[in-house]
Protein backbone atom coordinates (compact mmCIF):
# COMPACT_ATOMS: atom_id res chain seq x y z
CA UNK A 1 0.00 0.00 0.00
CA UNK A 2 1.48 3.53 -0.73
CA UNK A 3 0.39 6.83 -1.87
CA UNK A 4 1.12 9.35 -4.82
CA UNK A 5 3.10 12.55 -4.33
CA UNK A 6 2.67 15.36 -6.66
CA UNK A 7 5.64 17.61 -7.47
CA UNK A 8 4.56 20.63 -8.96
CA UNK A 9 6.27 23.03 -11.05
CA UNK A 10 8.78 25.84 -9.61
CA UNK A 11 9.00 29.03 -11.78
CA UNK A 12 13.04 30.94 -11.43
CA UNK A 13 11.23 34.76 -10.71
CA UNK A 14 14.64 35.98 -12.44
CA UNK A 15 14.92 34.02 -15.69
CA UNK A 16 11.25 32.56 -15.83
CA UNK A 17 12.73 29.14 -16.14
CA UNK A 18 11.01 26.17 -14.63
CA UNK A 19 11.24 22.93 -13.21
CA UNK A 20 8.12 19.93 -14.05
CA UNK A 21 5.69 18.67 -12.47
CA UNK A 22 5.64 15.11 -11.73
CA UNK A 23 4.00 12.10 -9.57
CA UNK A 24 5.70 10.25 -7.46
CA UNK A 25 4.36 6.60 -5.91
CA UNK A 26 5.78 6.15 -2.64
CA UNK A 27 5.45 3.26 -0.44
CA UNK A 28 5.72 3.03 3.61
CA UNK A 29 9.15 1.39 2.80
CA UNK A 30 10.45 3.91 0.57
CA UNK A 31 8.92 6.59 3.15
CA UNK A 32 11.15 5.79 5.83
CA UNK A 33 14.58 6.32 3.98
CA UNK A 34 12.95 10.07 2.56
CA UNK A 35 14.20 13.18 2.67
CA UNK A 36 13.19 14.72 6.04
CA UNK A 37 13.03 18.50 5.80
CA UNK A 38 14.58 18.81 9.34
CA UNK A 39 16.39 16.44 11.02
CA UNK A 40 15.16 15.08 14.68
CA UNK A 41 16.92 17.25 16.59
CA UNK A 42 15.00 20.45 15.77
CA UNK A 43 11.05 22.02 15.68
CA UNK A 44 10.63 25.16 14.34
CA UNK A 45 8.33 27.49 16.59
CA UNK A 46 7.73 30.72 16.83
CA UNK A 47 10.45 32.94 17.16
CA UNK A 48 11.33 36.46 20.28
CA UNK A 49 13.74 37.32 17.08
CA UNK A 50 11.56 36.91 14.26
CA UNK A 51 8.04 34.96 13.17
CA UNK A 52 9.39 31.50 13.23
CA UNK A 53 12.97 30.01 14.37
CA UNK A 54 14.96 26.75 14.63
CA UNK A 55 14.88 25.73 18.14
CA UNK A 56 16.96 22.52 19.39
CA UNK A 57 14.73 19.76 21.01
CA UNK A 58 17.92 18.01 22.39
CA UNK A 59 20.86 19.35 23.53
CA UNK A 60 23.34 19.78 20.65
CA UNK A 61 27.42 19.33 20.58
CA UNK A 62 29.54 21.77 18.80
CA UNK A 63 30.56 21.55 15.74
CA UNK A 64 27.96 19.56 15.24
CA UNK A 65 26.66 19.35 11.26
CA UNK A 66 22.92 19.77 10.77
CA UNK A 67 22.19 19.27 7.33
CA UNK A 68 21.69 20.98 4.09
CA UNK A 69 20.59 24.44 4.12
CA UNK A 70 21.12 26.00 0.41
CA UNK A 71 21.38 24.43 -2.83
CA UNK A 72 23.83 25.69 -5.52
CA UNK A 73 21.73 26.21 -8.35
CA UNK A 74 23.33 28.95 -10.33
CA UNK A 75 19.66 29.76 -12.08
CA UNK A 76 18.26 31.23 -8.90
CA UNK A 77 18.53 34.84 -6.95
CA UNK A 78 21.51 34.78 -5.01
CA UNK A 79 22.25 31.05 -6.39
CA UNK A 80 20.77 29.27 -4.05
CA UNK A 81 17.84 27.47 -3.15
CA UNK A 82 16.40 27.12 0.50
CA UNK A 83 15.54 23.77 2.32
CA UNK A 84 13.14 24.28 4.77
CA UNK A 85 16.50 23.96 7.48
CA UNK A 86 17.51 27.02 5.93
CA UNK A 87 15.10 29.06 5.13
CA UNK A 88 13.36 29.13 9.34
CA UNK A 89 17.09 30.14 10.67
CA UNK A 90 17.13 33.79 12.17
CA UNK A 91 19.94 36.56 12.13
CA UNK A 92 21.57 37.05 15.30
CA UNK A 93 25.10 39.32 15.43
CA UNK A 94 26.38 36.78 18.13
CA UNK A 95 25.10 33.70 16.30
CA UNK A 96 25.60 29.96 17.50
CA UNK A 97 25.71 28.63 13.89
CA UNK A 98 27.87 28.78 10.60
CA UNK A 99 27.41 27.93 7.27
CA UNK A 100 30.05 25.74 5.46
CA UNK A 101 30.63 23.74 2.27
CA UNK A 102 31.74 20.40 2.20
CA UNK A 103 33.62 19.87 -1.13
CA UNK A 104 30.46 21.29 -2.94
CA UNK A 105 28.95 24.12 -3.52
CA UNK A 106 25.91 23.55 -1.15
CA UNK A 107 25.56 25.09 2.06
CA UNK A 108 25.47 22.84 5.54
CA UNK A 109 24.34 24.45 8.84
CA UNK A 110 27.18 23.60 11.58
CA UNK A 111 27.04 24.75 15.43
CA UNK A 112 29.76 26.58 16.88
CA UNK A 113 28.49 26.29 20.48
CA UNK A 114 26.74 24.10 22.35
CA UNK A 115 23.30 24.53 22.13
CA UNK A 116 21.03 23.60 24.95
CA UNK A 117 17.42 22.07 24.55
CA UNK A 118 14.77 25.15 23.64
CA UNK A 119 17.55 27.05 22.24
CA UNK A 120 16.99 28.76 19.21
CA UNK A 121 20.11 28.20 16.58
CA UNK A 122 20.81 31.38 14.90
CA UNK A 123 22.97 32.75 11.68
CA UNK A 124 25.20 35.89 11.09
CA UNK A 125 24.21 36.40 7.31
CA UNK A 126 26.49 36.42 4.36
CA UNK A 127 24.51 35.76 1.20
CA UNK A 128 22.05 39.36 1.89
CA UNK A 129 21.73 41.64 4.04
CA UNK A 130 18.45 40.89 6.58
CA UNK A 131 18.75 44.70 7.05
CA UNK A 132 17.43 45.97 3.20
Amino acid sequence: MGFYIKITRITNRRTSKFFTSSLIYITKTKMKSYYRPLPNNLTIINSPIEGLGLFATIEIKSDTCLGLTHVYHSEFENNYIRTPLGGFINYSETPNCRLDNLKDKNLYLWTITDINKGEELTLKYKLYNPNK
